[in-house]
């Protein structure tokens, strides 16, 4: 029996599924903020983000939450990982619109390691 890849990663762990809870609710309050806005085409982008965020592979989902550790060094909000999403979410409003969920976590896990595409 193989692994699933939406709840355990390449090795057969299971990975939190509080994960994809988080990357959703991050998509969604960035929906809110830019309608707040009155960025309707930001929020549109972040509102279809957030209803793919399930479908983001465990692998993936891995390693974008490992990019997040040490977050308490950064009492201020500033770390990489926070600095890299901020800038990301905020480049919906000059077009950068990713397909899905799992395009956005890749683009992330790229710019914040600097792993050139192959």
């Amino acid at each position: 029996m193989g692994s699933n890849q939406y709840t355990r990663d390449l090795y057969g762990r299971e990975v939190d599924g509080w994960y994809w809870c988080l990357l959703e609710e991050s998509f969604e309050h960035h929906a809110r903020t830019f309608r707040a806005c009155g960025k309707e085409l930001a929020a549109s982008i972040a509102d279809q983000l957030a209803k793919t965020a399930a479908d983001v592979p465990a692998q993936l989902m891995q390693e974008f939450q490992d990019l997040w550790n040490g977050l308490e060094d950064y009492p201020d909000g500033q770390s990489p990982a926070n600095l890299r999403m901020d800038a990301m979410m905020e480049s919906f409003t000059s077009g950068y619109s990713p397909d899905d969920a799992t395009a956005f976590v890749l683009e992330f896990i790229r710019r914040l390691t600097g792993a050139r595409p192959s």
